[in-house]
């Protein structure tokens, strides 16, 4: 139901959103379902994150091959192939949104962040010594 050959959720056309949500409201009804969209879409939009990237994660540690020829389960083999060449192995997709690597300090905030701050003492703390070491060594701020 979900398409797979898109780079990123944001690529998904209009009317493949209606269909996904068709099939909510097939199943389920309320008052005002269609205020409710967003807060559906948005859980729907994680799930599927999450489901990609654990496609990926299995596949990562595999050779090309054996990649390709592992098709999961639930998934048609051509759409397996265009995400595997197209977006797994796309410079784009190894190297985040602007085609380099995040550097250290973005990669701990945005793995630690809760409401877009750091809310422990020690992360802060922590946080702001990355920074700094970043910052005195230019050959640090890529992995």
């Amino acid at each position: 139901m979900c398409p797979l050959r898109v780079h990123s959720w944001t690529d998904i056309k209009e009317d493949q959103l209606e269909h996904m949500w068709d099939a909510v409201t097939d199943k389920f009804s309320c008052d005002d379902m269609n205020a409710k969209k967003e807060h559906v879409l948005q859980p729907m939009r994680r799930l599927w994150n999450n489901w990609r990237g654990s496609l990926h994660k299995n596949m990562k540690s595999k050779p090309f091959c054996d990649a390709l020829k592992d098709v999961p389960k639930g998934v048609d083999k051509s759409d397996w192939e265009w995400l595997v060449k197209e977006h797994f192995l796309s410079g784009k997709f190894k190297g985040g949104k602007d085609g380099k690597p995040p550097n250290m300090d973005t990669i701990f905030f945005e793995t630690r962040k809760k409401d877009n701050k750091l809310v422990e003492p020690e992360t802060n703390a922590k946080y702001a010594e990355i920074q700094k070491l970043v910052q005195s060594d230019s050959s640090l701020t890529n992995i």
